[in-house]
């Protein structure tokens, strides 16, 4: 379930950084958290969610139960450990001439 989370968000970020070249539009944050604009249901945050209540509405055999009560927090981790690490891969120029 952690993975599927992982994955999805970081494909967020390799169509954020594919779309920044070809200078296209796109909503990172939305993709990573939602809603999606007609698209409802297939942001990262949003398939996780989907996932972790269909194991605990099966009986959550594969959720321990610090997981099931800690959805929010185990989002929260993703966001920190992959958008925390976005200076190491989008850098700024010193003089700031490359920011939007």
């Amino acid at each position: 379930m952690h993975v599927g989370l992982m994955k999805d968000w970081l494909k967020c970020h390799q169509t954020a950084a594919k779309n920044f070249l070809t200078n296209k539009v796109f909503d990172e944050e939305a993709c990573e958290l939602g809603p999606i604009p007609n698209n409802p249901g297939k942001s990262a945050v949003e398939r996780f969610n989907a996932c972790a209540n269909a194991a605990l509405n099966k009986g959550g055999a594969d959720c321990a139960p610090c997981q099931a009560a800690n959805l929010p927090t185990i989002i929260g981790i993703a966001d920190t450990m992959i958008d925390g690490g976005n200076s190491l891969i989008f850098c700024q120029s010193p003089s700031g001439a490359f920011l939007e």
